[in-house]
């Protein structure tokens, strides 16, 4: 059984991901199909959502989290994915 800073946290991943997907299509776009004139407005964004994944995967509460999952989970399945979101937080 996945302990409750582990839900927490896969919860505050998924958001990261969200945000991760979304800059993805915006640079696409920017580099793609995108007239010349939209360029500044396009780059303000990514910028912003950047700004916001950096807040969130920094944010004390996922050091924390991390710590106090790590001490809850048993399942090495579980450790894993505690692991790569470790791997990603130190990065």
């Amino acid at each position: 059984m996945s302990g409750d800073a582990y839900l927490e946290l896969v919860e505050k991943f998924k958001r990261l991901a969200q945000l991760d997907h979304a800059m993805t299509f915006l640079q696409w776009d920017q580099l793609v199909m995108m007239p010349p004139a939209g360029n500044d407005a396009r780059a303000d964004s990514i910028a912003e959502l950047a700004s916001l994944h950096h807040e969130m995967l920094t944010a004390d509460t996922i050091g924390e989290l991390l710590q106090r999952a790590g001490e809850e989970l048993a399942d090495p399945a579980l450790q894993r994915s505690l692991l790569e979101m470790e791997r990603e937080w130190q990065q």
